[in-house]
């Protein structure tokens, strides 16, 4: 359980890292928590993670801790690539009329 709940908390440090980045946020709009918030989150998450770890574990929380953060990285890494798979089809599925001119040269 304290496993689950560590890639959970990395998990929730990504995401919300990951949606205050510029090229996210232009793909798929602003986040729906604020960005204070969200700072919060990613700073906040880890170190709750580290000590759930650490008091479920004792000396090896830290190798434990450690550990679930790339599980973590890789769920974020696939369900951010789905949205914008998913944002992209549904923008290029739009009437010509509607989309946004791209240009070539900026």
């Amino acid at each position: 359980m304290i496993l689950a709940l560590s890639v959970f908390l990395w998990a929730t440090a990504l995401a919300t890292h990951a949606m205050r980045q510029q090229k996210i946020v232009r793909i798929l709009g602003d986040a729906p928590v604020p960005r204070t918030i969200s700072g919060a989150l990613t700073g906040i998450a880890p170190f709750l993670a580290f000590f759930l770890c650490c008091h479920a574990y004792g000396g090896i929380g830290i190798i434990v801790w450690i550990y679930t953060m790339p599980p973590a990285g890789l769920l974020v890494a696939a369900i951010l690539a789905v949205l914008m798979t998913h944002h992209s089809r549904a923008r290029t599925a739009a009437p010509a009329s509607m989309r946004k001119p791209v240009s070539l040269h900026s």
